[in-house]
């Protein structure tokens, strides 16, 4: 955990500058560094602004342990050289290659003067410059592994990194802790049917790889876990296509196959007992899709496809199993590019009237999930 002064505009841009920082760093040295997640924008416990869950993949040219890791990634974030750090903890654990990084960045006020100049502390502890009308501070919090002990499923590796990155420990000095028990009986185990849209598209070539390593990793947790699954992959299929994706929009893989314009097999959900099928669907999802990446208009179609809902058929998504849609792809939703343009789309702050457009074209979506359009589509409520 760190903390330093900061005049940035807002905490997407404290964001960005972290990881330019990090990347330029660290890709200097002959080592690489990609973004796995970008994180959720949310608002602090303590309601300050804050970016939750970013995780960032580190390949080091020579292996390294995470704690001389993490001393270099705490003296990049500062701007200050190691010999000025004191208390940093010597060597410590098994050498990695490979490790992952995940964090919360919190913009927190210091202080602030009213308008009659009048000191308003907002957090305490920090020194202060009674010069400014405003002083903001920047929290970075988070947790460092070797990715193989991160994504082994029989080691709670994930969980502490996860924990000790989520910012729940960070607080100001007047907080409290206040023990609560939350008293529940549990009577079956947790049932989710997870659809899986990869995009299967040129510009996906270089991701492919990764894609299917962590949805193969995502498999093995949720069978450690015990959880009561099954998953359906299904490609990124252009609605009008002619060819060799006619017809397969939205169609669950089902069999073992490197031909690019196979059907897939039967159309239904993959059980836990088969995870080779289900690897190799998510490398190679039913029809040839080219360069479409139509992933939300597949999605839609998965889910309309397999309901009604159905305990006991596996080509419908069961009765009471929540339901979970993860889209792998690089592209803005082909289907909102054609409609709205992808200039207009290219950017990380959108005008008022290109997010009002893409507010209409998400609205179907959120219609069928929140079972406006269908109630067999939105997940089942508790009773």
């Amino acid at each position: 955990m760190l903390s330093r002064e900061t005049t940035g505009d807002s905490i997407q841009d404290e964001l960005t500058d972290i990881l330019q920082v990090i990347g330029s760093k660290l890709a200097g040295g002959a080592d690489s560094v990609s973004q796995r997640a970008s994180g959720t924008q949310i608002k602090s416990h303590d309601l300050y602004d804050s970016i939750q869950g970013t995780v960032l993949d580190l390949g080091l040219s020579t292996a390294s342990d995470v704690s001389t890791v993490r001393n270099g990634l705490i003296s990049i974030l500062l701007g200050r050289p190691m010999a000025d750090l004191g208390n940093l903890p010597p060597p410590y654990g098994s050498s990695h290659t490979e490790l992952v990084i995940r964090f919360v960045t919190v913009k927190r006020v210091e202080f602030k003067k009213d308008a009659q100049g009048n000191l308003v502390q907002d957090a305490k502890g920090f020194p202060m410059d009674t010069g400014d009308k405003t002083k903001w501070r920047l929290v970075i919090m988070g947790a460092l592994a070797g990715r193989s002990n991160y994504e082994d499923p029989s080691r709670t590796t994930d969980l502490l990194v996860d924990d000790l990155s989520n910012g729940t420990a960070l607080a100001t000095a007047s907080s409290e802790v206040v023990d609560e028990c939350d008293v529940d009986t549990i009577t079956s185990l947790p049932m989710a049917d997870i659809i899986w849209v990869v995009d299967e598209s040129s510009s996906m070539d270089d991701r492919r790889a990764d894609v299917a390593a962590n949805a193969n990793s995502f498999f093995s947790r949720a069978l450690s876990s015990g959880l009561d699954f099954r998953m359906g992959v299904t490609g990124a299929c252009d609605p009008d296509d002619t060819g060799s994706c006619k017809g397969l929009v939205g169609r669950f893989c089902s069999k073992i196959s490197t031909n690019k314009s196979d059907d897939g097999g039967v159309d239904r959900l993959r059980l836990p007992t088969e995870q080779t099928i289900f690897s190799s669907c998510v490398q190679n999802s039913p029809g040839d899709g080219g360069a479409s990446s139509y992933g939300l208009v597949n999605a839609k179609e998965a889910v309309t496809k397999h309901l009604p809902r159905d305990a006991a058929d596996p080509t419908k998504i069961r009765t009471d199993a929540k339901l979970v849609i993860i889209i792998a792809t690089d592209e803005v939703p082909q289907s909102f590019s054609n409609s709205i343009g992808l200039s207009a789309l290219d950017k990380c702050q959108l005008d008022a009237a290109t997010t009002a457009k893409v507010q209409t074209a998400l609205q179907p979506y959120i219609d069928l999930l929140t079972a406006v359009t269908d109630p067999e589509a939105a997940p089942p409520r508790c009773t």
